[in-house]
């Protein structure tokens, strides 16, 4: 890949204001070797990572900075879906919180690698009187532009100990996300 567009922003507020929370929006391109290498070159694919605020309380600012950096990423990316887009992050929200909700109704649409499904969790650690098992980190990805191919498998509550995360098998909080996406062709 060749960076084309490398852009830093601070989250917003439903005031506009801006928060503590941040965002980086690349573009890149493909530079391509090998079989194929031409057509690869004309492509350019949109990666965001981001940080979104924690705790429930915070679920109204979640959805205001995710508005934000939507229209951030169609200012970089363009308005009409074409170019291949990834957004990364701890969006600190349930899969059933109203700005995952956002991200999956948006035009174009995003698709989030990592559902519900029974056993997922991105983090699992123990609060005061308070175990804290969600999914609360996401890889979405424009599914007009982009296929998924694998993702990592998650690892599950077996895999810890009693004590969940961090542990010495899994140095953070969170768990890592990836996985494999392919620019979807029209034909």
């Amino acid at each position: 890949f060749r960076l084309q567009v490398k852009h830093h922003m601070k989250l917003l507020d439903a005031e506009k204001k801006p928060t503590s929370q941040v965002a980086l929006v690349q573009v890149l391109s493909f530079v391509g070797t090998g079989k194929g290498a031409d057509s690869a070159t004309s492509t350019s694919v949109c990666v965001v990572v981001t940080h979104f605020k924690s705790k429930p309380q915070n679920a109204p600012l979640r959805v205001s900075q995710g508005e934000s950096l939507l229209k951030e990423v169609a200012l970089v990316a363009g308005t009409g879906g074409t170019m291949p887009t990834v957004i990364c992050g701890d969006f600190n929200a349930d899969p059933d919180e109203r700005v995952c909700e956002l991200f999956s109704h948006h035009e174009p649409p995003y698709t989030s690698v990592y559902t519900n499904a029974a056993n997922d969790f991105t983090t699992w650690k123990f609060r005061p009187n308070v175990e804290a098992c969600h999914t609360i980190d996401y890889v979405w990805f424009s599914s007009k532009s982009l296929r998924l191919d694998s993702r990592l498998a998650l690892a599950n509550k077996h895999d810890f100990g009693q004590d969940g995360l961090p542990c010495a098998a899994y140095p953070s909080d969170h768990l890592a996300l990836a996985c494999d996406l392919c620019v979807a062709h029209s034909d």
